[in-house]
Order: structure tokens, then sequence, then C-alpha cells
């Protein structure tokens, strides 16, 4: 009996710690990566902590490095997925520290590491965002970086979209996905693949609720990427907005630039006090290009006082004497600029015979019409206004009739003038 007991309890102590154990996983089978491929990876496992940004680090060998990278929680899992834009050929590892986690029935805080490598080989092009946590259609981005053009199959249980997509060489695109309405699986993936190149992309599909609203706090930037070519000792501006999906206003937002993109960017405001709920606010990136040809790359993050975090991928490449491709403005002067739509803005292009009913926005629609941000709603005009218009016309149409009549009045009362009588000294 006492046997069995030992080994009950034992098959209990191997289950409970199967059940704790905290792995680290790529979504791919192997950890060797190309330069430039984008990493996804996934923490599952008993966390009593959340992990955010702050606690994950990166390195090459014993030296913490710089990366671009995103962090969300979906389900009881923690996704990550990174740019390995510009980093070269070596060991590399992802650190994550300061969480607590239980192991074997206890609480520990021991740092988790994942190892993998970087090649010489450049991957055919990059995918972001490395995951995808919707309630609705939704997109993703790819560039080429290659020197030749590439086409990418594009495939998903899930949603629809085209099923291939071409890219010449250094061109950056926006695949949209529609949402299939007809299933009831949550739990999916978007796979793009080109000749030398795959992703798996998670994809988790959240149950609308009577209200599109997310609960909680949420921010994003649209857009979220921005490529800009221009000429050497030279600047432009591009216009992007902040937009708050959420439920809840958030406070003291601060735009914080990485050293590579220092030298080049300003941000204008720098800090947001308060952004309350359905908010949407214009940040204007001022750009100054460098005295030589270079191409230079970064994430500008915008956090909230409570930790809540997104993101704006920038790429800057400057090149002497350019100019850009005639029928452009200098707005537009990146064939792989991807412009803010009315729809990213989850704004509305009201009727010709409405008006929004606050300050309308200038977005980079087709048309060029004017956005009503989601805070807004398109009304038709107050009948006042035309009835005033009609008043003030038929006002002045009376002034001209009445004199009209005094002067045909006056003509006609006026004596004549004998100029005869006048020199005889008659009157």
């Amino acid at each position: 009996m006492k046997r069995v007991l030992i080994f009950l309890f034992l098959i209990i102590i191997l289950a409970a710690s199967s059940v704790s154990a905290v792995e680290l996983q790529f979504t791919k089978d192997s950890p060797n990566f190309n330069q430039g491929e984008t990493l996804i990876s996934v923490a599952s496992g008993n966390f009593i902590d959340q992990i955010t940004s702050n606690n994950i680090l990166f390195y090459q060998d014993h030296v913490r490095i710089p990366m671009d990278f995103e962090v969300s929680k979906i389900g009881d899992d923690f996704y990550i997925y990174a740019l390995l834009s510009n980093k070269p050929e070596g060991n590399y590892s992802m650190r994550i520290n300061d969480v607590s986690y239980t192991k074997v029935l206890e609480i520990v805080d021991d740092e988790l590491i994942q190892n993998f490598t970087i090649s010489n080989a450049t991957v055919d092009f990059y995918v972001t965002p490395g995951f995808v946590k919707t309630s609705e259609d939704f997109y993703l981005d790819v560039q080429n970086i290659q020197d030749a053009s590439i086409t990418i199959n594009v495939d998903s249980s899930l949603a629809s979209s085209s099923n291939s997509v071409s890219l010449s060489s250094g061109e950056l695109k926006r695949i949209n996905f529609d949402l299939d309405s007809n299933t009831n699986e949550t739990i999916g993936r978007v796979n793009l693949s080109s000749g030398n190149t795959a992703y798996s992309v998670p994809l988790f599909v959240e149950k609308k609720s009577s209200s599109s609203e997310v609960q909680g706090l949420a921010f994003r930037i649209e857009p979220r990427i921005v490529n800009v070519s221009l000429a050497t000792n030279s600047s432009t501006e591009r216009i992007l907005y902040l937009i708050n999906y959420g439920s809840e206003g958030a406070k003291n937002i601060t735009f914080s630039i990485p050293p590579a993109l220092n030298p080049y960017i300003t941000i204008s405001p720098r800090t947001i006090s308060n952004f309350e709920k359905d908010d949407t606010e214009k940040i204007t990136i001022s750009i100054i290009s460098g005295t030589s040809a270079s191409s230079i790359q970064g994430t500008i993050k915008a956090v909230s006082n409570n930790g809540f975090e997104t993101t704006l991928d920038i790429f800057l490449e400057f090149i002497p004497g350019y100019v850009p491709p005639e029928g452009t403005t200098d707005e537009s002067s990146s064939n792989t600029e991807i412009l803010t739509t009315c729809a990213q803005l989850e704004g509305t292009l009201c009727d010709s015979d409405k008006v929004c009913s606050i300050d309308t926005i200038q977005t980079g629609d087709k048309e060029k019409k004017l956005c009503c941000p989601r805070s807004g709603v398109c009304e038709t005009p107050e009948s006042s206004g035309s009835t005033g218009t009609i008043i003030g016309w038929s006002i002045i149409l009376v002034v001209i009739v009445l004199l009209f009549w005094f002067f045909n009045k006056y003509k006609k009362v006026r004596p004549k003038v004998d100029v005869l009588k006048i020199g005889r000294g008659q009157k």
C-alpha cells in the first residue's frame, strides 16, 4: 500500500511539474534565422507576473544589443516578435528577466533564455506584425529586402486575401485580410512564402461583443510603418495619427526615439498629457537627412504612464541628388510609403450633403477626402444656415429694387433746365 501511495505521489509531482513548466519556443522548427528575418516566439507556462517589454533583453554573445520587438499576451501565453534587420551573422539570445512563474510547485523568477543564430544569408522579405489578435478584418505589412523582385504566396484558413503578392526590390506592401464570418474557429495561421522564405504568423480571432470597443486601455499609431526616401541635406515631414480605440483614456503618453533615429527625427507633440476615449491625435514627424548616402531604421515607441505601448517602424534612405519620381509629391515621394486612410483611422467619409460634427482629418485616401474621426458623426447641416443665406439675398434684392425705384422717381420729377432763359436772366 505504501508503495502505491509513493508511486501516486511521484505521478502527481511529475504531472504538476509538466503543467507548471515554462517553455520558450520559436514558431518555426529551427533556431537558425537569416538576416532581416522576423523572429516569432511564444512563452508558455504558469506565469505569475505579466511579461512586458521591460522584461525582455537581447544579446549578441554576451553583449546586450538593441532590438525592435513587440510582446503581447494572448490567452495564457505571451507572444514575441522581433525584426532582425541590420543584425550581423553570429550567436544571439533572448532573455526574460524578473518574471515570476511556478516551477515544480514553487514560485521562482529564474532567467529564461532562448538561444538563436543569424546566418550570413539574407531573407527574401520580412513581415510585421509577427502575430495577430483581432475581432475584425486585419492586415500584414511585408517588405522585399532582396535586390530582385519576388512573389509572396498567401494562405489562411480563417481569412481571405489575394493568393499572391508581387514586390519589386525594396518595395513594402500592405496585405489586407477579410475574416471568414462562417467559421467558428478562433486559432489559425497566416502562411506567407516565397522562393527562400516562409512565415507562419499566429492568428487569434476574438468573438465580437455587442460593442466593437476594446475593453481597457488600447491605442495605436497609424500608419504603423513609414518609409521615406529623400536627398541628402534636405528635410521633409510626415503626418501620422495616434488613435485611442479602447474603453479608457490614457495619461502622459510619451514618444521615445531610438538612438539610430535621434539625429534625424523630431516628433511633435513629444508628450500627450490626456488622451481620452475615442480621441485621435495628430502627430507630426520632421525628418532632416544626413550629409551622405545611408539607410537607417528604428522603432519609435509611444508609452503611457501605466506601461501600455505601441510602436512605429521608420525606414529612412538618404540618397545624394535624389529626385522624387515624376508625378509624385514630397508627401508620397517614396513608392513604398503607406499613407493613412480613413478606414485605418476607423473614421467615416461623409457624403457630399453632410458634414462632420467635429474637425476633419486629411488622409491619404485616393480621392483625398476629409475623414470624420471615429468620435464624430456625419450629419446634415442645420437648415438655419441655408435659411439665413436666403434671407440675406432677399434683403439685397429688396435694396436693389428700392434704389432702382428711387432713381427712376427722381428722374421723373426733376425740372427741365432751359439754357436760353438762364442766359436772358429769366428763371
